[in-house]
């Protein structure tokens, strides 16, 4: 489907609980040096031999991936208010193969702007064996129903 044609969802096509899951992409060494690249961090190999994905790259590609591909948000997310109580469990190395569940946990209505309200969503992480790498709360601005 055409990017520029698709809608996503709106406030009130939310329900608590609802629930999607990303698809998935391998982390490679291209990815590694990258990120190493724009924050300065230097490349960490585990003790299996395997490059580490700094923390930022795994936000980084878990954003990409519930941002824009899954494309719940497509014009309807208005800004991303921040994230809470996040976690940086286990690490992610090349090779590994990461997506989101990303969950509604929260929703509460604007009380001073009718036309939006504010989605918490909790965002858990995963690798390929289902383990949790990173996860919290991320809080975004979203567009409701016009009045009518």
């Amino acid at each position: 489907m055409d990017n520029a044609l698709r809608q996503g969802l709106l406030f009130e096509d939310f329900s608590l609980g609802d629930a999607w899951v990303t698809p998935r992409q391998t982390v490679t060494g291209s990815d590694v040096a990258d990120i190493a690249g724009l924050t300065g961090v230097p490349i960490e190999t585990s003790p299996h031999g395997r490059q580490i994905l700094p923390e930022a790259g795994v936000l980084a590609i878990a954003t990409g991936l519930a941002w824009v591909r899954l494309g719940i948000n497509e014009a309807t997310a208005m800004a991303v208010l921040g994230m809470e109580e996040w976690e940086f469990v286990a690490l992610v190395q090349v090779g590994d193969t990461i997506h989101v569940v990303q969950r509604v946990a929260s929703l509460r209505e604007s009380q001073s702007k009718r036309d939006r309200g504010v989605v918490k969503f909790s965002f858990a992480v995963r690798n390929q064996n289902d383990v949790i790498c990173q996860q919290g709360i991320w809080v975004f601005l979203w567009s409701r129903k016009p009045s009518v």
